[in-house]
């Protein structure tokens, strides 16, 4: 997740929640360590604010870790039932979609266990390079395209998010792994399919990366 994005979300949640916009699912979460150390901008800027206001945030996840509240996947039937139960009122998915293979089918399920009236953030990458977790299908939506991914929904804010950083800055960061993008770059042979995606990403090595980012809510 961007820094720039997790500021974005953290001011719709001051200036567009309620206390009846909570609790809130975190989906797709990751763990702890990943919120606080790998990320830690997304803790102090997202959740450290709602833990010091005690609103309630449900951390959801397919992977088992610390800091994973519930472990499961959301287009099953039996979790869907369970995360009912928690009576949800509002959903954060960020940058999860572009690692799914069908993510229309994850999006219907964000749909139904949220309540008529309930609130979506949803953010994807618009600008960022090819990153396996554990695919990436390239899926980098303009708003329009991703609104259309949540039909019965009305946009209340929206925002294409741009950072200060870019792709040649973190390959200037971290020589061996510019020396493996390097590599890669010549030898289009091995993986063809992911080729495409990484070459492309050596054109717009200079480009910021960015996001598009949206604030939904289910009528």
């Amino acid at each position: 997740m961007l820094k720039e994005e997790t500021i974005w979300i953290r001011n719709i949640l001051i200036n567009e929640f309620s206390i009846n916009d909570f609790p809130l699912l975190n989906l797709g979460s990751s763990t702890e360590k990943f919120r606080r150390t790998t990320q830690p901008y997304i803790h102090k800027n997202i959740f450290s604010p709602l833990i010091k206001t005690k609103k309630k945030v449900f951390h959801s996840d397919i992977k088992n870790g610390k800091g994973v509240d519930l472990v499961g996947d959301l287009n099953n039937k039996s979790f869907r039932d369970k995360v009912k139960l928690l009576s949800i009122k509002s959903i954060l998915c960020s940058n999860m979609l572009e690692h799914l293979s069908e993510p229309h089918i994850i999006c219907k399920s964000i749909l139904e266990v949220l309540p008529t009236g309930g609130k979506l953030i949803v953010t994807l990458p618009l600008q960022f390079p090819f990153h396996k977790d554990p695919i990436d299908t390239m899926l980098r939506p303009t708003i329009e395209e991703l609104h259309n991914m949540f039909p019965a929904t009305k946009c209340i804010d929206s925002e294409i998010v741009l950072s200060s950083n870019r792709y040649i800055d973190d390959l200037r960061a971290n020589k061996k792994y510019y020396f493996i993008m390097l590599m890669r770059w010549i030898t289009p042979f091995y993986k063809y399919s992911e080729w495409k995606f990484i070459i492309k990403d050596f054109f717009n090595r200079k480009e910021n990366y960015s996001a598009t980012c949206l604030l939904l809510q289910k009528q």
